[in-house]
């Protein structure tokens, strides 16, 4: 597919982890490069969605971020707005399950353990299993797998949060993360509610990996997705007949080659 851009009038929404970077390393400098060099086009409007928090966003000028899948808002000069909601949800979810906020290692009823990440999260429950970056796992300590996570955290929250509640799993290169949002706040409902605000004649980018949060929102009407070779096979099959597939890993050369195309005033896939 290839699609002609007006850069005036164009929107490109990225998810971060997978499509930015991988492991919360740095992105690269000549991508960043190239994110700026389109950015400066009069009313093209960059921005970033993510599931994680404002804590780990990137060292990266964008028009906006919403982090914590929408529950948190940041503009360029890095005011913030929480969605009262979402937080609340928040923290019934952690006093439920015992977690009362405590950033690192935290033990399960099973006796194994977790890492529940609280960096400046303000709105969503963020567990994570593997070896994630920034949390040393103590000697001794034994892990859940994410599976056995999953099914206590469903378990969980479709006894004391029936309706309320929306899951989001995914992996990056060293860990496995599962998020706990209220279900008015995830990736989808964010960008459906971002698209009402937006004239008819904008061109939506999308640019995700995770089949489990991104996958959604590149399936809304006006939306196209962009995916690459790091991205998982719902998101690739669906690229492939709509939008955009790029046959590179993201954070490695694939966005880069996205925002190089999209510079031109035209964009293709590579299949």
């Amino acid at each position: 597919m290839h699609i002609e851009v007006d850069l005036g009038s164009v929107v490109v929404v990225n998810d971060i982890d997978g499509i930015f970077r991988n492991a919360k390393g740095p992105i690269a400098p000549a991508l960043t490069s190239a994110i700026q060099a389109v950015r400066y086009h009069d009313g093209t409007r960059i921005a970033a969605m993510t599931g994680s928090s404002i804590g780990f966003l990137p060292s990266i000028e964008l028009d906006f971020y919403w982090a914590e899948s929408g529950a948190v808002h940041q503009d360029v000069h890095g005011h913030r707005w929480v969605a009262l909601e979402a937080h609340d949800f928040a923290r019934r979810v952690q006093e439920q399950l015992r977690f009362f906020w405590r950033d690192g290692y935290v033990q399960l009823p099973s006796g194994k353990y977790i890492v529940l990440e609280c960096n400046k999260r303000y709105a969503s429950t963020c567990l994570l299993t593997g070896n994630p970056p920034f949390y040393a796992n103590p000697e001794g300590f034994v892990t859940e797998t994410m599976d056995e996570v999953e099914y206590w955290v469903r378990r969980s929250c479709e006894m004391f949060f029936p309706g309320e509640y929306a899951l989001s799993r995914g992996r990056d290169t060293v860990y496995e993360f599962l998020d706990i949002t209220h279900c008015n706040y995830t990736k989808r409902t964010r960008m459906e509610s971002y698209l009402e605000t937006l004239p008819e004649h904008d061109k939506v980018f999308y640019l995700g990996d995770s089949d489990s949060s991104d996958l959604s929102v590149m399936q809304l009407p006006r939306v196209i997705g962009v995916g690459f070779k790091n991205s998982g096979p719902g998101i690739c099959e669906h690229v492939k007949r709509k939008g955009i597939y790029i046959d590179q890993d993201g954070p490695t050369g694939g966005t880069l080659t996205y925002y190089q195309r999209l510079s031109t005033g035209c964009v293709w896939s590579d299949e």
